[in-house]
């Protein structure tokens, strides 16, 4: 006799399989490291140290200039867990297999995917230090690829596997950007009639609808140096790693904090230098913020000092050099992005992120219990019966940790929200001067009209062009940089 009811192994299968499916992001990033865990013998614990690439210096002249090999090491956190519990009855596991996916796996790991997608790139992208800013009320455009590409190219990123992940917003602004690029012809034609986006400018592009926003800090003012951190010459590998600065007086009491994660700062005469043969740019070194904090709880104070901590950490020689200049006490600090909500997509090779499941431990002593590994991502399913309510307790575990490995190969994307932006009060003002014109020559135009034709039946419908169309609710033309209403030509 066939088993009527769905079976744990089907239930293991295909749960595993929807959550592989839904999570884009998280399984482009680099998994080397996930075998890791969850061997039989010794475990690691719930931390693993990786070891970063490494750099020496070139020696010119035949002298020979011995130098010790300085490795760096970071380490990859397993702190997240999560997971979906159900119950369910007897008749609910005498559906059969698709129509039990369809009722009770697939809205489970919708839910789990996007929750584990969101958390992820919210942790990795605002770990990136380079970025591209949009300024206000401008589109997406394909020079802003060509930005993003020279940022990676300029840090020696892999040309081959690059990957990109849009908001909605920007996924709508690409959209519109790709009929000027593609032609409906052959294997294009998708591409064109679908306007979605696959592979440009060397980038493959990630569909995800979870994207993060990013909402910078409160200070727009500039800061300064409460006092030049005090580094050793000698290491190699991280000679600033936090800074001391002044800041105006919290008086505000808000919510959102002075410097927010993710925020972006640059210190004045502390220049970038290239990667690989120490030339100083002409550009200063762009610095991300990891962690901020008063150093004080009072508010009676005109100015405060707040420590931050950056990434990457300053190197001013050596071979792990990124910097050039001096830091010293009453030096400017400049936070370069605005307070605002900003939408954000990431272009990054899978080198700059790493992400790890950890295989969870199966109990003994329940009904069924399974784990089911795809592609490096692992999940356990656990079930036990309740002879109390005549039910069935389900399960889905999976143990997650994630970490930006290398911060260069990735750059962020930013565009200030609709509402933060400039343009939408410039087009408001504009709709508002082109309605009261229009309102003011509306009734000299009607008047002549019913003068030039006394007798005529039922009126006109009006026209969708010219001043016309203004009034039928058409957007009047404008222009975003200047903020003036351009001439029709009706």
């Amino acid at each position: 006799m066939t088993n009527k009811f769905v079976t744990n192994q089907q239930i293991s299968t295909r749960g595993i399989r929807l959550l592989h499916a839904k999570l884009p992001f998280t399984r482009s990033c680099t998994d080397t490291y996930a075998r890791y865990f969850g061997r039989p013998g010794d475990k690691i614990g719930h931390e693993l140290d990786i070891r970063l690439p490494n750099q020496v210096l070139v020696r010119e002249g035949p002298v020979h200039q011995p130098q010790p090999l300085l490795e760096r090491v970071t380490t990859i956190p397993i702190q997240t867990q999560m997971g979906i519990d159900l119950y369910l009855t007897m008749e609910e596991l005498a559906l059969s297999a698709d129509g039990f996916t369809r009722r009770f796996l697939q809205p489970a790991m919708n839910k789990l995917a996007a929750a584990i997608e969101f958390i992820v790139m919210e942790r990795l992208s605002r770990g990136v230090a380079l970025k591209h800013v949009l300024s206000p009320g401008r589109v997406l455009e394909f020079e802003d690829l060509l930005m993003a590409k020279r940022h990676l190219d300029f840090h020696l990123a892999p040309k081959s596997n690059r990957r990109g992940v849009f908001s909605i917003h920007h996924q709508r602004e690409l959209g519109n950007m790709l009929q000027r690029l593609y032609n409906p012809r052959k294997d294009l034609s998708d591409d064109y009639r679908n306007r979605q986006l696959h592979r440009v400018s060397g980038f493959e592009f990630v569909p995800s609808t979870v994207v993060p926003p990013f909402e910078s800090g409160l200070i727009d003012e500039a800061m300064q140096l409460a006092e030049a951190p005090a580094y050793d010459e000698t290491d190699h590998l991280a000679n600033v790693r936090q800074l001391k600065l002044k800041v105006a007086s919290r008086n505000h009491g808000l919510k959102r904090p002075a410097l927010a994660r993710g925020d972006f700062i640059t210190i004045d005469g502390v220049m970038n230098v290239h990667p690989e043969v120490k030339q100083v740019m002409h550009e200063e070194k762009p610095l991300v913020v990891t962690d901020s904090r008063y150093d004080s709880e009072g508010h009676q104070a005109l100015t405060e000092t707040m420590t931050v901590t950056i990434d990457p950490p300053l190197v001013f020689n050596g071979p792990y050099q990124n910097a050039s200049g001096e830091l010293k006490a009453e030096t400017l600090v400049k936070k370069t992005l605005r307070k605002a909500a900003h939408e954000t997509s990431l272009l990054y090779h899978p080198d700059a992120f790493v992400a790890t499941f950890v295989p969870l431990p199966v109990p003994k002593g329940v009904a069924h219990a399974s784990r089911t590994t795809k592609d490096g991502i692992s999940m356990r399913m656990v079930r036990d019966y309740i002879p109390k309510s005549d039910l069935i307790a389900c399960r889905f575990d999976v143990l997650f940790g994630c970490k930006v490995l290398r911060p260069e190969l990735a750059v962020r994307l930013l565009s200030p929200h609709a509402k933060d932006s400039q343009a939408t009060v410039w087009r408001a003002q504009i709709e508002e001067e082109a309605a009261g014109a229009l309102e003011q020559g509306g009734g000299a135009k009607s008047k002549s009209k019913k003068k030039r034709s006394p007798n005529r039946g039922a009126q006109r419908k009006p026209s969708q062009t010219g001043e016309q169309g203004q009034l039928n609710g058409l957007e009047p033309k404008d222009d975003l940089v200047t903020g003036t209403p351009t001439e029709s030509k009706a």
